[in-house]
């Protein structure tokens, strides 16, 4: 039987000339040491190792008995690396084992999640990933892919950094994305892809009126968008129509994200210290 769990990871530390701290929003936290790469062969070489740039996100998935990272990274690249799960706690090189090639900016932050499991040793993922340049990029990964893959999909959705996104699978080829920009933007998208190999992405809705600075985090909540920007405001949208419900101040300077609790009306907002804020009452 194959199991397969999303979840993801937030940096907490950045990268050092010798390893990455991350931990995920639970328990658990890994000590990335530097990796060391097999030279296999000529296209192996060209698979960097995850020291020579910054690691800005990660998302994983748990697929049987390993766990599957796509890191995000500086060098404009996503790098996947993978982990047995039942890995002792120590210091250990992991080997990348793909590199998603960019467009040579910053990837910003990246979502990987299963399509359809093709057998128990075949898996077919998407990966998608915002850029600092204002595009959104898509790639197909397979176990035994090549060491070195392009998008499949890329475009220009707005003319400076696409900071955050969350995305919501509607069906299994239609998926609802909504982003948070540096340009003080959240937006909310519909992406498809055909069988006949196609994409399409087509815009819903945008609001730039409200947050005054970068959005940093967005959150997809049933009916729901709420979306925190560096401002520290906390906006909330109608999904059908991007009309705003309501907007409340976070009150934690330089603020970076959130953390949602809808069912509890509540958010931690972290930036410069960390805050509970109530949210006001809402219908999910």
């Amino acid at each position: 039987m194959c199991i397969a769990i999303l979840f993801h990871f937030h940096v907490v530390w950045s990268v050092t000339k010798k390893s990455i701290f991350s931990g995920n929003d639970g328990e658990d936290v890994i000590l990335w040491n530097k990796t060391i790469l097999e030279d296999k062969d000529k296209k192996q070489k060209e698979v960097d190792d995850l020291n020579d740039s910054r690691i800005m996100s990660v998302s994983c998935l748990q697929y049987d008995d390993t766990i599957i990272c796509f890191c995000s990274c500086s060098d404009g690249n996503v790098k996947c690396v993978q982990v047995p799960i039942n890995v002792k706690t120590e210091f250990k090189s992991i080997p990348v084992t793909t590199k998603l090639e960019g467009v040579n900016h910053t990837v910003m932050q990246v979502r990987a999640f299963l399509t359809e499991p093709k057998n128990e040793k075949n898996i077919d993922v998407r990966v998608i990933g915002v850029t600092s340049n204002g595009k959104i990029l898509i790639w197909r990964w397979h176990n035994g892919c090549e060491p070195v893959v392009k998008p499949v999909f890329s475009k220009d959705l707005r003319r400076s950094a696409l900071m955050c996104f969350d995305i919501v699978c509607k069906s299994k080829n239609v998926i609802s994305i909504v982003i948070g920009g540096d340009d003080c933007s959240v937006s909310l998208w519909t992406f498809s892809e055909f069988k006949n190999g196609v994409f399409s992405i087509q815009n819903e809705w945008s609001q730039d009126q409200v947050q005054r600075s970068g959005v940093v985090n967005v959150k997809m909540c049933g009916d729901l968008v709420l979306s925190c920007s560096n401002d520290q405001i906390i906006a909330c949208w109608d999904i059908l129509d991007g009309k705003l419900v309501w907007n409340i101040y976070a009150g934690v300077s330089d603020c970076q994200g959130f953390v949602p609790q809808i069912e509890r009306k509540m958010a931690l907002c972290f930036g410069n210290g960390i805050v509970a804020v109530s949210l006001p009452s809402v219908n999910v």
